[in-house]
């Protein structure tokens, strides 16, 4: 699995990115499988992750299934229902603090494979969790301790990953310049993904966003999609294997056609013997029983009688007979499997068929702004839920007509600023595709995505804006 690069610096960006929503009450503190520590809140999800090397933490559109065994619940007793107040990077180290109403505090320090979270009241200790032991098994850390800070080990530069320290070099950037930085750039290269500051000759860019968080999710969701379609090809080829094996099995069993046949001449011999018993021991050729023109010559082998011979042939002829029969259940239980298995492959192909249609299917009515930016509008509920929060991003766009029913609008900003020409543009589609189509001005809402949420047993298309702008707009019937 590839590495997600996020370095000190990232990891700043996106507690600048936290700032701004904040304060935000917590509602729930829980660990997914994996590894992933999910905190959700009313105004925004984080994630910390430490799976496979991935030292993450982000701002996440979607939270982990909870595992059976938590440690949540006495997380709750001190976080839950307190508000974030304030959030920091503790140094440049992968230590974040969100400070709690109440004088309390969260402290995530996130190591590979693992995090440790703390709970501080005025700084002293009051609980913690997946903390790190001696090699006597002692916790090092104990509640009641005053939380000690973390010395600085490096300079900022000194925290930067190697591509970002070749690029600030490049460019002349100082400190300030990086930190100031407004939009960023999701690469990647054969071992991981990189987010950069700024562009880089080197690769080409898989999306770009001033959202850092948001990059993180697409990196991702590569990921997951990559191993989604690595499985099924293995899926795929162990069906192969298995009907190319069976089929292989099938081809060496003996012909029944040929066992049977031998099995006749093994009774024509041991029939036409036993009717020519008494002279068998002076004679050793005899006309066939089943066919007077047909000569059948015996060759008794030394040491046994013509009687025990004359078994020997009969049990060879019932053995052969066996053998057909035997074959013959074997062979319809190999191509009874082959058939099974070739249906579960045609299943099994035709699923990743309709996945590969869906990733393709297109969500909404498009459009194209006169700058060029990509305009979705939903057409019903179903699909208004899904274009506003499974394919809208943090950074887009999300238009609605105010007070009225009407599609969702999303304009995609791509890690752009649109012009105010664009913005009326899908605030006029926002309009138009609402109830007040027919009306010459017709008031409409808009804010980034980030700020629109989908309570918990809303009706579908129904949103909440926790921020919105306003614009009046005559309603525009755009061409696709």
């Amino acid at each position: 699995m590839k590495r997600i690069e996020e370095t000190s610096f990232i990891l700043f960006k996106v507690i600048e990115e936290i700032k701004k929503m904040l304060p935000s009450r917590i509602e729930s503190i829980y660990l997914s499988k994996n590894r992933v520590l999910n905190i959700k809140t009313e105004n925004f999800n984080l994630k910390a992750n430490s799976e496979n090397n991935n030292l993450l933490f982000f701002i996440s559109s979607k939270l982990e299934e909870k595992t059976k065994h938590n440690f949540n619940d006495a997380l709750n007793v001190y976080a839950k229902g307190l508000r974030i107040i304030e959030i920091e990077q503790i140094g440049n180290d992968r230590i974040v603090r969100m400070i709690l109403t109440k004088e309390r505090s969260l402290i995530i320090e996130i190591i590979p494979n693992r995090f440790n979270v703390l709970i501080l009241e005025k700084n002293l200790i009051r609980n913690l969790y997946s903390y790190k032991k001696n090699k006597d098994g002692e916790v090092i850390t104990n509640i009641g301790d005053e939380y000690p800070e973390k010395e600085e080990r490096k300079s900022f530069f000194g925290n930067l990953s190697m591509k970002e320290k070749k690029l600030s070099e490049d460019f002349h950037f100082d400190e300030i310049q990086i930190k100031n930085s407004k939009i960023f750039y999701l690469y990647k290269d054969d071992k991981r993904y990189h987010i950069l500051f700024c562009k880089t000759k080197a690769l080409e860019p898989i999306e770009i966003s001033p959202s850092p968080s948001v990059l993180i999710e697409s990196a991702f969701e590569e990921l997951k999609n990559e191993d989604k379609k690595k499985n099924e090809k293995l899926k795929l080829h162990s069906i192969e294997l298995k009907i190319e094996n069976l089929r292989r099995k099938l081809s060496e069993l003996n012909d029944n056609l040929i066992l049977d046949k031998k099995a006749d001449e093994i009774k024509e011999r041991a029939e036409t013997l036993k009717a020519n018993f008494y002279r068998a021991d002076k004679e050793r050729e005899f006309a066939s029983v089943y066919d007077k023109t047909k000569k059948v010559k015996y060759v008794v082998p030394r040491g046994i009688s013509i009687s025990e011979y004359m078994k020997v042939l009969f049990d060879e002829y019932k053995n052969l007979k066996k053998s057909a029969l035997k074959n013959s259940e074997i062979k319809k239980k190999i191509k009874f499997e082959i058939e099974k298995l070739e249906k579960n492959l045609l299943e099994e192909q035709n699923i990743e068929l309709r996945d590969e249609e869906k990733e393709e299917r297109r969500i909404g009515r498009i459009y194209i702004s006169p700058n060029g930016f990509k305009i979705i509008s939903g057409r019903n509920a179903t699909e208004n839920d899904e274009l506003t929060m499974k394919v809208a991003k943090k950074d887009d766009i999300f238009f609605h007509a105010r007070e009225a029913r009407g599609s969702h609008v999303i304009l995609k900003t791509a890690g752009k600023i649109p012009a105010k020409e664009d913005i009326l543009y899908a605030a006029s589609i926002a309009a138009y595709h609402s109830a007040g189509k027919h009306s010459k001005l017709v008031s409409v809402s808009y804010i980034e995505k980030r700020f629109v949420v989908k309570r918990k047993n809303s009706p579908k298309g129904e949103v909440t804006m926790l921020k919105e702008k306003t614009l009046f707009v005559r309603p525009l019937s755009a061409r696709k």
